[in-house]
């Protein structure tokens, strides 16, 4: 794990690490405030990040070579602002009231599942190969960026705000949605309800 600067806005940083046949440890914050200043960088080298019941404020970057899970208790939250980010290399579970409402969510591994209670995402980043699942419906605030990543709708509502953006960075790398993308109406004037972007197999399309 390195850090470039941290500051911690509570007397003490408690991670608590669990080995498990030396494969991945948990960073595990259950009561402290954790703040990232200034440009920090916090990367979690081979170790999920699991925050269940405390605040974890990234002005910064924190990368996670692991999940990184966000309970649902009321104080639970992991707040990424404005264009900071939360990199993620394999599955994103947030349960927490709060989500995800702003900043960069990068999901950057292979298969990926993402779970978010609030449905309420603001940029999504797909970086890794390989499909990312649904675990529930997503409503994209700002920017779907497809970068290199597969999306699967499956049977849940994969949808952008009336404003939200498609951005594929690289037109070269194959990128699709299987399933169905959803538009919110724009207030006013006529919009696309939806990008016909392939609903099977045989369907896939460069999105």
């Amino acid at each position: 794990m390195f850090i470039k600067y941290i500051k911690n806005t509570s007397w003490l940083l408690l991670p608590f690490i669990l080995m498990v046949n030396s494969a991945f440890a948990q960073f595990f914050n259950d009561g402290n405030t954790i703040t990232l200043s200034n440009g920090a960088i916090l990367y979690l080298r081979n170790m999920d990040l699991i925050n269940v019941d405390s605040g974890i404020y990234n002005n910064g970057t924190i990368v996670v070579e692991g999940s990184c899970r966000i309970g649902n208790n009321t104080s639970s939250k992991l707040v990424t602002s404005n264009s900071d980010s939360l990199i993620v290399f394999n599955d994103f579970l947030d349960s927490s009231v709060a989500g995800q409402p702003s900043g960069v969510l990068v999901l950057k591994g292979a298969a990926q599942s993402i779970y978010s209670s609030s449905n309420i995402l603001s940029t999504l980043s797909l970086q890794g190969l390989g499909n990312k699942t649904l675990k529930s419906n997503a409503n994209i605030k700002t920017n779907l960026n497809l970068q290199k990543g597969h999306v699967s709708p499956s049977s849940f509502v994969f949808g952008l705000d009336s404003t939200a953006t498609i951005s594929p960075s690289n037109l070269t790398v194959n990128s699709f949605v299987v399933g169905t993308l959803f538009r919110k109406r724009k207030l006013g004037a006529e919009d696309s309800l939806l990008f016909p972007i392939g609903s099977s197999v045989a369907d896939y399309r460069p999105a």
